[in-house]
Order: structure tokens, then C-alpha cells, then sequence
């Protein structure tokens, strides 16, 4: 496995733009757990509304409500556990 380096890119102007690679997505249907093995970041496009929860023991409160028809993109530390709950494209 290629070993990647983080990188800024930057655009044709040498102006540094903040993006993410583009991974596998996963479409998810009902529910899912992420574990964290590593640093990285995720992408949720939402299909319905969906709730998210970040945690590393205890799965506390409401969840963090992504509305219908929203991207979103989160920082998952290692070993924090994500629950994902609803219709959405996951991407790691």
C-alpha cells in the first residue's frame, strides 16, 4: 500500500484551497458505527435527515442533525467511535 503524505493543494494562483481527497463512498441505509483507527476525515451527504454521533466510551444526547439535501464534512479522531442513523453517502 502507497504510503500518502498530507499536502495543501493549491490552485493555479499558489493560494492554498482546503479539500479533501475523493475515497470509496458507501451508500448506508439505516445505521452504521465507524471505529477510529486513524486521523482522517469524513464526508456525509445526507439523502433524508440523518444524525451523527462522535464518542470515544458513552453515546450521549440527540446526535448532531444533518437536514436533508446537506454535505457535511467532519474530522474522526483516532480511536473516537462515529454512529451514523438515517439515509446517506458515506464517504472515508
Amino acid at each position: 500500500m502507497e504510503k500518502k503524505t498530507l499536502k495543501t493543494f493549491r490552485n493555479e494562483d499558489l493560494t492554498q484551497v482546503p479539500v479533501t481527497d475523493i475515497n470509496p463512498a458507501q451508500d448506508i441505509a439505516d445505521n452504521i458505527i465507524i471505529e477510529g483507527k486513524k486521523n482522517r476525515i469524513i464526508r456525509i451527504a445526507a439523502n433524508n435527515d440523518v444524525r451523527i454521533w462522535a464518542y470515544y466510551n458513552t453515546k450521549e444526547g440527540n446526535g448532531t442533525l444533518i437536514p436533508a439535501g446537506s454535505v457535511e464534512y467532519f474530522a474522526v479522531w483516532n480511536d473516537q467511535i462515529v454512529e451514523i442513523q438515517g439515509d446517506c453517502n458515506l464517504m472515508e
